[in-house]
């Protein structure tokens, strides 16, 4: 019984850290894509405004 208990709780710490990890990476992902649009977004605005 206790090695069932101690397996589930590794699973539950696993699939939290997994969890967790595609969350961070997900974040990180679409701020770095949102950092890419605002970028080009300045460069379009710059050549707009330049021209």
């Amino acid at each position: 019984p206790a090695n069932g208990v101690y397996s589930a709780i590794l699973f539950i710490i696993g699939s939290f850290v997994l969890a967790t990890r595609m969350y961070i990476c997900s974040s990180y992902i679409q701020h770095y894509r949102r950092r890419k649009l605002l970028i080009q977004y300045r460069q379009t605005m710059k050549i707009v405004v330049c021209k």
